[in-house]
Formats: structure tokens, C-alpha cells, sequence
């Protein structure tokens, strides 16, 4: 059995968002983080629930030489993307610890990442497992006790990031050829996921910085994510 926490491979990631430099999109910005959008509420419709459902099939459902969060340097930032809200995601290679990726997206849209996340899905056992076990699974191993988690956007942090902890519904994952999940059997797979997320409203145009990490309070694992965006 494995759980993969993507943000910063794992989703981990994070963002600090300013005053300055983003834009008004009819979301009601976060009262402690203006310019990220409130957890309680559903935006673009759907939740952050739902939204981290669309993540992690973004992130799981490519094979390993397209896969956007096995690259250090943003070429594939842009692969499955579309729609309304951007994602943008950590390092799946456990050896990298520390990446830069410059991507260009577009304006007008959210931006949806982990701070710190995982997953476990049936196709990690070598037996169906209930949607409960897999809860079970992700809760055991996702210990946020156990991690400092650290965001800024333009070099302005992000506050209270503990409060962006979500579950998502039970979701069905497609894994291709060559995923990025090893020995895992190709096909769908039911899954379940909790984790920090965060939805930022568009940023302005230009040029921004987004940074995310983690660190395990033990020292025995760390990670930091660098996005240059350049937004147009």
C-alpha cells in the first residue's frame, strides 16, 4: 500500500495571494486571505471537495513522459488544462526537493493547488478495499501534525493554512499505460483524498511568484515549489 501526498509531491502547495496584483472575479475573498477563495463555498460550481476530485485526476491520469508533475521546469504546465480553473502541482519525483517551473496561463482563470495532500485508491491494494478503508488510509497517513506548511504569492504569505482542509467525495480515478503509480493495474479505480487546498482568484496580468512547501517537523522530508506565472 502507498499514499502519494502530491504537493510538493503531493500535492502540498500553496499560495499566498496579495492585494495587489489580482483581479475581481465575483468571489468573495477569504476575510483572513483576500484573494483566495472562502473553503466553505462553492466556486466556479463546485466545492473544494470537487474541485480536489478534478486535481487529482489531472495529476494521475497522464502517463509518466506527459505527466505535468514529473518535469522541473513547467514545459507541460499547460497539459490538461482548461476551463475556468488552472491547477498547479508539486514534484512526484521523491529524490527532487526543490523545483522552479515557469508557466504561462491564461487571465481570467482560478488557481487550484494542494499545500500538502494525498491519496489512496483500490488500485494500491491487492484487494478491492471500501471507500471507508480508503478514508481510513488517507486520514492514517495524511497527519498534518506532522508537516509545517509554508505559501506565499509575490512574497506575501498566506495565513492560517490549516484552515483549507478538505475531504473530497468518493471519485473514480482512470489510470493510463505507464502512469505514474508504478505497479498499480491500468484502469479505473475508486479513490479518496483529503488535503490543504487552496482556489486563488485570477491574478492580474503580467508576471507573478507563487511559492509552496512543506517540511516534515522531524526533518526527515522536505519540499519547495517555485512557480514563475506569467499571466496573459
Amino acid at each position: 500500500m502507498k499514499i502519494y501526498h502530491l504537493s510538493c509531491i503531493i500535492g502540498f502547495m500553496v499560495i499566498l495571494l496579495g492585494l495587489i496584483g489580482i483581479t475581481g472575479t465575483g468571489i468573495d475573498a477569504d476575510e483572513i486571505n483576500p484573494g483566495v477563495a472562502p473553503v466553505e463555498e462553492k466556486h466556479y460550481g463546485l466545492t473544494y471537495g470537487e474541485w480536489a476530485i478534478k486535481w487529482w485526476q489531472w495529476a494521475l491520469e497522464s502517463p509518466k513522459n506527459e505527466n505535468p508533475l514529473t518535469e522541473t521546469t513547467g514545459d507541460r504546465c499547460a497539459i490538461g488544462q482548461g476551463g475556468p480553473v488552472w491547477f498547479l502541482g508539486a514534484t512526484w519525483a521523491s529524490d527532487v526537493n526543490q523545483i522552479t517551473r515557469n508557466c504561462t496561463i491564461p487571465s481570467g482563470v482560478g488557481i487550484f493547488f494542494p499545500i500538502y495532500n494525498g491519496e489512496c485508491s483500490t488500485a494500491e491494494y491487492s484487494e478491492e478495499r471500501s471507500y471507508a478503508d480508503l478514508r481510513e488510509c488517507v486520514e492514517r497517513t495524511n497527519n498534518e501534525n506532522s508537516q509545517i506548511m509554508t505559501a506565499s504569492v509575490d512574497g506575501k504569505a498566506l495565513q492560517q493554512l490549516q484552515r483549507y482542509k478538505i475531504e473530497s467525495p468518493p471519485f473514480n480515478l482512470t489510470l493510463p499505460e505507464n502512469h505514474v503509480l508504478g505497479s498499480a493495474p491500468v484502469g479505473r479505480t475508486p479513490a479518496y483524498a483529503i488535503g490543504w487546498f487552496v482556489m486563488l482568484e485570477p491574478l492580474s496580468e503580467g508576471e507573478h511568484t507563487v511559492k509552496f512547501g512543506t517540511t516534515a517537523t522531524d526533518l526527515s522530508y522536505s519540499a519547495d515549489v517555485t512557480y514563475n506565472l506569467e499571466v496573459k
